[in-house]
């Protein structure tokens, strides 16, 4: 009398586990990543975001007035933030051009870092800003 074969060779069973183990291994790696991609996405929002509003506070909450200032914010991007005046270029007209607005340049230099062993990224937003009367 013979005995059908009912279960798994040993080495079918060892081929099963190395495949299981691959496609565990490759999902864990899937996952890390795309955390790490969205904690990425994250701080470069947060700079921008910095950038912005530094951009949006130039002669609103801070006047404007040629100069530098910088800090850092609660997440740790580092701003820097640049106030010059607008020089108008030469003109070739004949008629004299009418009193241009007083305006000024707003520069903002962020800089961040998304961990110790990477390296530093930075972004820089620049507007023209017209003055108010005094």
């Amino acid at each position: 009398m013979r005995r059908s074969d009912a279960g798994f060779t040993l080495l079918e069973v060892i081929v099963a586990l190395a495949i299981a183990a691959a496609s565990i291994a490759s999902l864990n790696q899937i996952y890390v990543l795309g955390w790490r991609g969205m904690r990425l996405a994250g701080l470069d929002q947060v700079a921008i975001e910095v950038a912005k509003n530094q951009l949006a506070s130039a002669g609103v909450e801070l006047p404007l007035i040629e100069g530098t200032t910088s800090g850092v914010s609660p997440e740790g991007v580092a701003w820097t933030s640049d106030i010059r005046p607008y020089v108008q270029p030469e003109t070739t007209t004949l008629a004299p051009l009418a009193a241009a607005p007083l305006a000024y340049w707003v520069s903002v230099h962020v800089t961040w870092r998304e961990g110790p062993s990477r390296p530093e990224r930075s972004i820089d937003l620049e507007t023209l800003k017209l003055a108010t009367s005094p």
